[in-house]
């Protein structure tokens, strides 16, 4: 995640992408990262998903199309440190700590909870979103 290099082949992820129709005037991706979420996507979003490469893109939309789930692809201009996803502890009791949706806990970087968490996933935000149509033909090479 560090390095934001393809979550599949672990390819450079900058520019490249694999984009329907030409880009509009200021808007080429050669400066920016391409993420596959299953989500909406707006401003500041929190996610743990690492970007792709143009080659790999399609074939995950693909991939994510024939098992009847829906993805939101994006444009980021940005990408920023935000926090860790793990197990938190309370700091009185130092038993884990549920999490409200039964899994891992967000907890950003600088936090009074930082200390108290063991990070399984790092946590970044999205900026600058511009929403984009794949081209779902065959790009394997």
């Amino acid at each position: 995640m560090t390095d934001l290099l393809c979550h599949f082949d672990a390819a450079p992820t900058l520019g490249g992408h694999a984009l329907r129709d030409d880009p509009p005037p200021g808007e080429h991706p050669a400066n920016r990262w391409l993420f596959l979420l299953s989500a909406e996507v707006r401003e500041g979003h929190v996610t743990a998903t690492p970007p792709l490469c143009h080659r790999c893109a399609p074939r995950v939309a693909r991939a994510r199309g024939s098992r009847k789930r829906s993805y939101t692809a994006v444009l980021v201009d940005g990408v920023r440190p935000w926090g860790v996803a793990g197990l938190l502890y309370d700091p009185t009791t130092l038993r884990p700590h549920p999490a409200t949706d039964g899994g891992l806990s967000a907890v950003r970087y600088r936090s009074p909870r930082a200390p108290w968490v063991v990070a399984h996933q790092a946590l970044i935000s999205l900026h600058g979103i511009t929403p984009v149509r794949l081209a779902l033909r065959n790009t394997a090479a």
